[in-house]
């Protein structure tokens, strides 16, 4: 993969297996071939049937409304030069017929646009597009799925399909049951997804359109009325008629404003440049925050799906590393976050894991883990000091916290509950009485956080309160979960009598805010040793050592698999212990997925040297792991944070100089570089003037308009 300006870059035809772009309800597959090779979409249908139309990833014989451009009458697929690739799309160019063209794929939150602007036509050439796909043999069949094939109306100029799922009581009672021994994975009080829904699929364009129906819906031909500078093809999807209609018709006069909208956010959306002298990493960082806004469904404020391809909304997918949402300049979203799961949260149930279609909690998490609400609205606070959200959220953050607090078990600090993480707890010992390290580890933080905002608000006998419990839960958490043999944490304990189960992984602590470093402090050499020896993984970090067969082996997926969402604890880690050439694999590794467009949920070792292979979803993108390793970069690799006092500068051992520019937090523009001379202190000046030893920053001494700071490790 090339980089141009930060945005991937192919310069003839397309490098990689595939490309999943997002925008909102919609997610595209795009094939090596240059076709469509999937389809999902989420409406009102239940959460599990998100696909509806499926094509070959290697042969270009499935048509999924394939684009043509017709030159005097003879169609061409566009071919793929100079193509940047953006998380809604892309945009490539071609020439056919004597005709010079760009063409684009776009996602816009509901639909899918194919656009053709031409660029160069001497010979005044009759253009118009085509668009081909297949009817039955793309059509994704499911069971309780019926489909009403495209019937195509010349006079309005769009073809509807219609698919239908009418799931019999007896198939939905059944599903509801699940897993009886399933502790995380389950639906609380018999939440129930919906059983009947019908998803409306439209195919206009922004002119006249001419449709064939080939061999009883086998295959369908639309053709647009000519054009001279610029036309496009849409699809559309409503769970409405009249919805789908109205947006078509809307589409008509603003698709190609909107298109060019839409490439500009990506372009620019207010988010820091990086320098760091490693072209992959600083696109990245250029293209998660949208990655993130592709993700955003639309018409519903706060919410987030979990993956460009199959994933709907999750709530720890969503809340998890808000500090990196807040760095890349989407506050904004994080305050919309903040009262959507406000909103959706049940009485003795709190805030939901899993979410049907129409938003109906489907799944809960553990107490300890709905804390990640408080450590949001801290995230938020820090970036801000938005003193309007902050008394709007906390009495909520507040409740969340005194909830889980309420189960602490037997004034140990530490508070009962399966894990939120992995997927299936059970199957490392959790029985129902579990004391999670996962979940604790969050808990701890959230508790740090809750009294530092108690302190804002003057609610001092609150944060004393607060105070005393995080230290019990620091105690409780070290004399319970660390293995002095080891020289690591353990998996989880039993709440019953505190017998340890030991299972080693490397998700021990989810970091996301800088307390998570109490947790380490106190054995940092020990803990770094260990993880560096057993969780290493060739493209990440391990969940269980390799030894540990009976977790490694535990569900034939995650067990044996490494998320990029756990990675943060390892990397600051290891750039706390000194350890460079960690961090060093660290960027490697993440340059290794973006060169294919890739930002994985994880990676699974059925063998060790799978990360020679390809990635598990080739062009995926999962925003729990792209926050991650957003996050990641600045406390790890940069040693920036912020906190409740300012911004936080230390030394990190990478050597490899670092530059920052448009860092907005508090009001305040920052542009920062750090570079190294060696050795482990750090020398900071503000604006041309040397500060104190320690590297804080408090927001007070930053000036309105932009502030300049200057680092030097080893000075």
């Amino acid at each position: 993969m090339h980089y141009r300006a930060n945005v991937p870059f192919m310069p003839k035809g397309l490098t990689i297996d595939q490309c999943w772009f997002c925008g909102g309800r919609i997610g595209v597959r795009l094939a090596r071939h240059g076709g469509i090779s999937e389809i999902a979409y989420y409406g009102r249908q239940p959460v599990a049937r998100p696909r509806f139309f499926h094509g070959d990833g290697t042969s270009a014989w499935s048509k999924l409304f394939r684009l043509c451009v017709v030159v005097d009458g003879t169609p061409y697929h566009p071919t793929f030069a100079r193509t940047e690739l953006f998380p809604c799309g892309y945009r490539s160019h071609a020439s056919a017929g004597g005709v010079a063209f760009r063409h684009e794929l776009v996602l816009l939150d509901d639909c899918l646009v194919q656009r053709v602007v031409v660029e160069r036509n001497p010979r005044r050439a009759t253009l118009s597009l085509r668009l081909v796909w297949h009817g039955h043999p793309a059509q994704v069949g499911l069971p309780h799925r019926s489909w009403q094939g495209f019937a195509g109306d010349d006079r309005s100029g769009v073809a509807v399909a219609v698919a239908r799922e009418d799931i019999p009581p007896a198939v939905q009672a059944k599903a509801r049951q699940g897993n009886p021994a399933a502790l995380t994975q389950c639906a609380p009080g018999g939440a129930r997804d919906v059983d009947r829904a019908e998803t409306f699929i439209g195919v206009g364009a922004d002119r006249g359109v001419a449709f064939q129906d080939l061999h009883r819906g086998f295959k369908h031909h639309a053709d647009s009325a000519p054009f001279t500078d610029q036309a496009a093809f849409i699809v559309a999807f409503a769970w409405e008629r009249s919805a789908l209609d109205a947006r078509l018709a809307g589409l008509r006069a603003s698709v190609h404003r909107d298109c060019e909208a839409r490439f500009a956010a990506a372009l620019d959306g207010g988010q820091p440049e990086v320098a760091v002298g490693r072209p992959a990493l600083e696109s990245f960082m250029a293209q998660l925050p949208a990655v993130v806004d592709a993700l955003r469904v639309a018409d519903v404020p706060g919410a987030m799906r979990a993956s460009a391809g199959h994933y709907w909304v999750w709530g720890w997918d969503s809340m998890v590393y808000s500090k990196g949402l807040m760095l890349a300049g989407r506050g904004a979203f994080v305050a919309e976050m903040l009262a959507f799961y406000r909103r959706l949260a049940q009485p003795g149930v709190g805030i939901p894991h899993c979410l049907t279609a129409d938003f109906t909690p489907l799944m809960a998490m553990a107490s300890t883990a709905q804390t990640l609400y408080t450590v949001m609205l801290y995230n938020h606070w820090c970036a801000t000091r938005d003193q309007a959200v902050l008394r709007e959220f906390f009495p909520f953050a507040r409740a969340i916290v005194e909830r889980a607090l309420a189960a602490e078990v037997r004034g140990s600090g530490l508070v009962d509950g399966p894990s939120l993480f992995p997927d299936h707890p059970e199957l490392v010992g959790h029985d129902g009485h579990d004391l999670s390290v996962f979940n604790n580890s969050i808990f701890y933080q959230a508790l740090r956080c809750l009294r530092d905002l108690a302190r804002v608000l003057g609610e001092d006998s609150l944060a004393g309160t607060l105070d005393q419990a995080a230290e019990r839960c620091r105690r409780g958490f070290i004399k319970v979960f660390f293995d002095q043999e080891a020289g690591y944490f353990i998996d989880s304990a039993s709440s019953r009598d505190f017998a340890p189960r030991r299972h080693h992984p490397g998700y021990a602590i989810l970091w996301v805010t800088p307390y998570a470093r109490d947790l380490v402090a106190d054995e940092l050499p020990r803990i770094a040793g260990y993880m560096a020896r057993e969780l290493a993984a060739p493209r990440g970090v391990f969940h269980y050592p390799l030894r540990d067969q009976a977790a490694f082996l535990s569900d034939g997926n995650q067990g044996s698999a490494g998320y990029p969402v756990i990675e943060p604890f390892y990397w600051n880690v290891m750039s706390l212990a000194g350890r460079g050439r960690e961090l060093e694999r660290w960027a490697a590794n993440m340059e290794w997925f973006w060169d294919a467009n890739t930002i994985p949920e994880g990676l699974t070792y059925d063998a060790v040297n799978a990360g020679d292979l390809t990635a598990d979803c080739p062009g995926g993108k999962q925003p729990f792991a792209g926050k991650a390793w957003y996050e990641a970069f600045f406390t790890a690799y940069a040693g920036l944070d912020v906190d409740i006092d300012g911004l936080v500068l230390r030394p990190t051992p990478v050597d490899a100089p670092v530059a920052i520019r448009n860092l907005v937090l508090a009001g305040r523009r920052i542009d920062l570089r750090i570079s190294s001379r060696g050795g482990r202190k750090l020398a900071v000046t503000l604006n041309g003037r040397r500060l104190p030893p320690g590297g804080r920053i408090p927001f007070s001494a930053l000036r309105a308009g932009t502030n300049r700071i200057i680092a030097v490790r080893g000075a």
